[in-house]
């Protein structure tokens, strides 16, 4: 069965840079040092049991200006992937200045990215779908994210809508301000990927929506930015998620485990509206944390997840720790295992955890305040 991971997005918001001329060709040129060849990316692809199905760039035949690739998988169940391209050097310096201005593209190229996912939607109104991108290509991930939650009642009842980015452009659009005021909860499908010090999603605002997990690294920012530098600084864990899921208790679980593993792995993690971080949990408060992650995690990975384990951990380390950040943490996740529970339990599916219910103490997480 096809497996959607960060990795698999990577390959996706990569090979969004290697689409080419009027026949949406694939460069093959790709030899540099540091660089992944083309074919490399279509065979981790296809070994992920996806494939490239629909491409198109800025110079097609009849195009608009987007470049942005679909990845179906072979089964008819799995998320289907869409990979908007990032920046391009000096040739995309006008959408640089216009997202560090306004926090927002030009017109055109945004009502394109909205058409393509439209034109995905249409075909599969009833699957899962993940928008992906790097820098540029975040950004427009982020603005049809928004745009399709904001206007479509549906898909905020089923949140079968995913976005996920690396080193982003910061975003700030009316449908985000609306979802931020009216539907917060739905930017839990949201979640970013960055790392410090890059130039672009450290632009002007630095505002993204959804998660952000932050990853520390020495290089400076603009050597910073390039994804084959995200592809190599990412650890094998984050890479081997899975994102989306054929139940919404699937898909919410996975959304927790994302968020148990960035939160351990990451040197920043910006979870419901909060920044956790080393320095403002403590350096012994973090260690016993990440020390709750890692058997959590465990907990969650059996079949069935484990949830009364995962709460035990994260409640133990609760008591352990001192001061509101790490409390703050660890509030968070214990909401999310809580809420998680509670669809797996009501899950038609028989998917459904055999331990026992655990009582909330306070409001349900994931589908609440971020």
């Amino acid at each position: 069965m096809p497996k959607c991971t960060i990795g698999l997005l990577i390959n996706a918001a990569h090979l969004a840079y290697r689409i080419e001329g009027e026949d949406n060709a694939l460069r093959q040129d790709e030899s540099r040092k540091g660089y992944l060849a083309t074919q490399q990316l279509v065979d981790n692809i296809a070994q992920s049991e996806y494939q490239i199905t629909v491409k198109t760039n800025a110079k097609a035949r009849n195009s608009n200006g987007l470049t942005a690739v679909r990845l179906e998988p072979i089964d008819k169940e799995s998320p289907v992937i869409i990979s908007f391209r990032g920046t391009a050097a000096t040739q995309d310096l006008y959408s640089n200045i216009t997202l560090a201005l306004t926090g927002t593209v030009e017109k055109k190229l945004r009502a394109e990215a909205f058409s393509f996912y439209e034109r995905t939607k249409e075909q599969f109104p009833n699957r899962d779908i993940i928008l992906v991108g790097h820098s540029l290509g975040g950004h427009l991930a982020q603005y049809v994210g928004t745009k399709a939650y904001a206007t479509d009642a549906h898909l905020r009842e089923s949140r079968s809508l995913h976005v996920r980015t690396f080193n982003t452009a910061p975003i700030n659009t009316l449908h985000g301000q609306f979802l931020t005021r009216t539907y917060n909860h739905i930017f839990s499908q949201f979640c970013n990927y960055r790392l410090d010090h890059d130039v672009i999603s450290a632009l002007p605002g630095q505002q993204y929506y959804g998660n952000t997990f932050s990853f520390y690294q020495e290089k400076s920012m603009f050597r910073s930015h390039p994804l084959r530098v995200m592809r190599k600084l990412l650890p094998d864990s984050v890479k081997n998620l899975e994102i989306g899921g054929t139940s919404k208790a699937q898909r919410d679980l996975n959304t927790l485990k994302e968020a148990v593993l960035g939160i351990k792995d990451a040197y920043a993690a910006h979870i419901h509206g909060q920044w956790f971080s080393t320095y403002r949990m403590g350096i012994k408060n973090k260690k016993i944390i990440d020390k709750a992650l890692k058997a959590v995690n465990h907990a969650l990975k059996e079949n069935p997840p484990n949830f009364e384990g995962a709460w035990t951990h994260l409640e133990s380390a609760r008591l352990s720790t001192y001061g509101p950040t790490s409390r703050d943490c660890l509030n968070c996740l214990i909401k999310d295992v809580l809420y998680v529970q509670k669809e797996y339990k009501a899950s038609p599916e028989p998917t459904e955890s055999k331990n026992e219910s655990i009582q909330p103490s306070g409001p349900e997480g994931l589908h609440r305040s971020m």
